[in-house]
């Protein structure tokens, strides 16, 4: 009974947070995860047709816009990238790795660079399992500072 109620929870509270069922919620986090193993594998485009699909069930997550603007910078098509770091801020204005990358990518541009030459790795978190904005704030200058003088 304890399991049914807590699944019971689990589903009030994502409905309440994302107006989603349980069940679309899922689905978009499938679609996100799927995603995220593309992008890690730098297979761009395709992580962002999956990303889009994710967004299309549940467009609340900053994370997909984030590394969703990750993707279009690693293919030079900045404006894209911009507009969706911009929609990952405005989602959360603390979503720090979206902060941070929009400023990598402003930074890249502005020496006349790639995103892909200043960022060859594509170097990814789990956001919510690494850092929590109260806990452990990335040190965004210090960070930024470092990446760029490389």
């Amino acid at each position: 009974m304890e399991a049914k109620d807590l699944l019971g929870d689990f589903e009030k509270i994502t409905y309440k947070e994302t107006g989603l069922e349980l069940n679309d919620y899922i689905a978009s986090l499938k679609k996100f995860n799927h995603a995220f193993d593309l992008m890690e594998n730098r297979q761009w485009k395709k992580a962002i047709a999956g990303y889009k699909e994710g967004i299309a069930i549940n467009s609340t997550p900053p994370p997909a816009f984030g590394n969703m603007a990750l993707c279009y910078a690693h293919l030079n098509e900045n404006k894209k990238a911009m507009e969706a770091f911009d929609k990952a801020i405005a989602l959360d204005p603390t979503y720090e790795p979206a902060v941070i990358n929009k400023e990598i990518l402003k930074r890249t541009i502005a020496i006349g660079q790639t995103f892909s030459e200043t960022q060859p790795h594509a170097k990814t978190i789990e956001y919510m399992k690494d850092y929590s904005v109260e806990e452990n704030k990335l040190l965004m200058h210090e960070y930024l500072d470092d990446e760029m003088n490389k």
